[in-house]
């Protein structure tokens, strides 16, 4: 008898007398392929590769997208702007209240 029996008497029953005399098959090589998956199939790796595809294509919606404003649009938030800067003479604020008091409501008050 050989020094791993176990080993023998699975070969035996399998009738293969090459596994036997300790010879690998092809069957043995794939579960170890099994065991030892290549590195893009383990769970780690393929949650980031979906982590990067979702933010590359979020990305690309943010650049290229209806998220940019069309020139028509910036003009117009422009001249709101220009507009907002013209009228603000009008209004009449001072620069300064007297101490003890702040504007409001159109007037210097006292603050309580």
């Amino acid at each position: 008898m050989s020094d791993d029996p176990p080993r023998e008497a699975a070969a035996a029953l399998k009738g293969d007398p090459n596994r036997a005399a300790g010879e690998h098959d092809e069957e043995e090589e794939d579960e170890k392929e099994i065991e030892n998956p290549p590195w893009y199939a383990t769970a780690l790796v393929r949650t980031l590769l979906v982590v990067l595809a979702v933010l590359l294509l979020t990305a690309c919606l943010l650049v290229f997208g209806k998220a940019r404003m069309s020139s028509r649009e910036v003009e117009e938030l422009e001249e709101q702007w220009e507009h907002s800067i013209d009228m603000a003479h009008i209004i009449d604020v001072p620069a300064r209240c007297p101490q003890g008091q702040r504007y409001f409501r159109g007037k210097c008050r006292r603050v309580f």
